[in-house]
């Protein structure tokens, strides 16, 4: 199991790799969430624009490679009226495993206290991603001649501010 340390905090403890913004489906941005874009220069909005295929649904992921070294990842929450807790671990679950992919160490989710939902959405989100660092590997056997590998760069902390 990867170590997941998880913080919901005014500012994050360490310098984050990659942030992280919730979206519903209707793709609206939060104020916290446009701040972020105007200091991106409209990206953001114009990825929306331009990336049809992302619908924003529960669980769903875009990532956007700008600015170099700081990455930001949009997380689809889904209809806001459909919303449930199960989903929104879900969405948590998919979340740790697109940081996973990405190699980041240190992420930030910056806005969804600002998220009108009945859903408790940052503890949801945040029991998701915890719940998606479980590994069974009772049953994987490691060759003789292959080493044991050693393990790769894994998100450590997930702060939500």
């Amino acid at each position: 199991m990867t170590a997941l340390r998880i913080d919901f905090v005014k500012s994050p403890a360490k310098i984050s790799d990659t942030a992280v913004i919730g979206l519903f489906s209707d793709r609206k941005l939060t104020d916290t969430a446009k701040t972020v874009d105007t200091m991106l220069g409209g990206i953001i909005k114009h990825q929306l624009k331009e990336t049809t295929p992302f619908k924003a649904s529960a669980g769903s992921t875009m990532n956007i490679a700008l600015p170099p070294k700081a990455p930001y990842t949009l997380l689809g929450l889904g209809d806001a009226e459909k919303l449930t807790p199960a989903l929104a671990e879900t969405a948590g679950g998919r979340l740790f495993a697109t940081l996973k992919s990405l190699g980041a160490e240190n992420a930030v989710v910056l806005n969804l206290e600002e998220l009108d939902t009945e859903v408790s959405l940052e503890l949801s989100v945040a029991l998701g991603a915890r719940l998606g660092t479980y590994e069974f590997e009772h049953y994987k056997t490691i060759g003789k001649d292959k080493k044991k590998k050693e393990p790769d760069a894994s998100l450590k902390t997930l702060s939500f501010i």
